[in-house]
């Protein structure tokens, strides 16, 4: 494995996956540049064609590439004029940079109608088997990178049904993710020239963006439940995570998407038993710290900026500790308990939701939440309402704080009137102690709401399904039994 400690100045932006998806549309829009002006079809077919050229020229001169000899200056020529990467990096580019939210679901979807996702299949497997720990050409990374591009948003389109697609391309993003393992140790890089930041400074830049851009996709694939435990139970894709998470030179954003990431693995109760172990929780408690470097924001402080950022990562934190410690499906470790008490307290006492909803909408512009159930069903656990402990409350806050966040734009209040969870919104008040943080939470949630979305008194239904989610069930078994099985709690 290639083991990299990333330089200090680098700042290389990703952008969060399945659990942020993009908004979803129909409009047909019509793709950025003079020299591509026809419609978005247009431009998936010059991209598609471009794929089946480079897999065609990739396969013919598969020999050559696996060989260990040094890459002749015509073989690289040929290389450089075949593969047309500038052209396809051109075509994604445009592709998934033409908008946001539903212009690019609208692009992406297009290009899942082609049937063309196995040639990108193809191609992405055929690259995993050229080692970047020999002498590679920087193209095949380009091309490595621009697959992983698509990937991204392809990702956040295709349909639950659909997840056999995420299956094919599944292993390919896992191994994209882990071609450079990441330490947090002085561990120096490979004597190859290369991969020397100093002598090929575009190859390392490229190596590195490969991996991130990968965990991007991971952030899509962990939602779907279908492959939680595989990537969980995956020991060097967790080691991968944790790593980025110690590394003190990647931004907040890399942060972020490992912890969104976990998050999403947390949803799945199976997996708890893998993630609460006591050095997993140390380092998300750490990850905050070890934020430096912050976005240049215009007529904003800078020593706000990085505060915020550093808020958003405990953020995240403290949600991946919230569900550890409230579905227990798995013991938190109790040696920990203190450090993640006072870890939640802090952050909750000092926290400005607004600042942050505002932050967080700057730094992941263009999407929106799909599934509100999880942090629904997390404030409506049992053991926040039965003679709970103090870190109990601390984590209801925590995910009260989340539903502030996640509800304070029209779009995601839409998704929770849509998923029917509106009347368990109107009844958590009923079920949370007077005077303590999570009710002035759950109050202020409830006014915010309530100025956008008028509240009506819940249906009895409802009532008691509320009811035995807070004090007996938990929300999932509540909502989804059938009338006969509720009542039979």
């Amino acid at each position: 494995a290639i083991y990299v400690i990333l330089p200090a100045a680098l700042n290389t932006q990703v952008h969060m996956g399945n659990a942020l998806r993009r908004s979803q549309g129909r409009e047909q829009v019509r793709s950025a540049g003079p020299e591509t002006a026809g419609p978005v079809e247009e431009l998936i077919d010059r991209l598609v064609k471009a794929f089946r050229e480079a897999l065609q020229f990739l396969n013919a001169v598969q020999n050559q590439l696996q060989s260990r000899t040094a890459i002749s200056l015509q073989f690289s020529r040929q290389i450089s004029d075949m593969l047309r990467v500038r052209d396809i990096d051109k075509y994604v580019l445009q592709l998934i940079q033409v908008g946001t939210g539903d212009r690019l679901m609208t692009n992406a979807k297009l290009f899942l109608q082609t049937g063309e996702l196995k040639v990108v299949k193809e191609l992405h497997s055929l690259l995993l088997q050229q080692s970047w720990e020999k002498v590679c050409h920087i193209d095949l990374q380009y091309l490595e990178r621009a697959l992983l591009r698509l990937l991204l948003p392809l990702c956040a389109a295709i349909p639950k049904e659909q997840h056999h697609e995420v299956e094919n391309n599944l292993s390919n993003i896992v191994g994209s993710f882990l071609r450079v393992s990441i330490s947090s140790d002085p561990i120096a890089l490979p004597n190859n020239p290369n991969l020397s930041t100093t002598s090929n400074a575009d190859q390392f830049q490229v190596l590195v963006e490969v991996m991130i851009t990968a965990l991007s996709c991971l952030c899509s694939v962990t939602e779907n439940e279908e492959y939680q435990v595989r990537l969980v139970t995956n020991e060097k894709v967790m080691k991968q995570l944790v790593g980025c998470l110690q590394t003190p030179t990647f931004n907040h954003n890399v942060h972020i998407n490992v912890l969104c990431c976990i998050e999403n693995l947390l949803y799945n109760p199976s997996t708890h038993q893998h993630l609460c172990n006591p050095k997993i929780v140390r380092v998300v408690m750490n990850a905050s710290d070890q934020v430096s470097d912050t976005r240049q924001v215009e007529d904003m402080d800078p020593a706000l900026c990085l505060k915020l950022e550093r808020d958003l990562v405990k953020y995240f934190g403290c949600m991946m500790i919230a569900h550890m410690v409230l579905t227990r499906e798995a013991v938190f470790p109790e040696h920990l308990a203190a450090s993640a008490t006072l870890f939640l307290g802090d952050f909750l006492s000092g926290v400005d939701c607004n600042l942050l909803h505002k932050w967080m909408t700057v730094q992941v512009h263009g999407f929106m939440w799909q599934d509100i159930f999880p942090n629904m069903r997390l404030v409506y656990s049992p053991s926040c309402h039965i003679s709970p402990r103090p870190i109990d409350m601390l984590c209801l806050e925590a995910g009260l704080l989340a539903l502030q966040i996640i509800l304070g734009r029209d779009e995601e209040r839409q998704v929770l009137i849509k998923q029917g969870l509106l009347d368990y919104l109107t009844c958590l008040p009923w079920y949370i102690q007077e005077g303590c943080g999570a009710h002035r939470r759950v109050r202020t949630l409830l006014e915010m709401v309530s100025s956008h979305v008028p509240l009506q008194p819940p249906s009895l239904s409802n009532i008691v399904r509320a009811k035995l989610a807070a004090t007996h069930c938990g929300l999932k078994k509540a909502v989804y039994s059938d009338w006969y099985a509720v009542t039979s709690l």
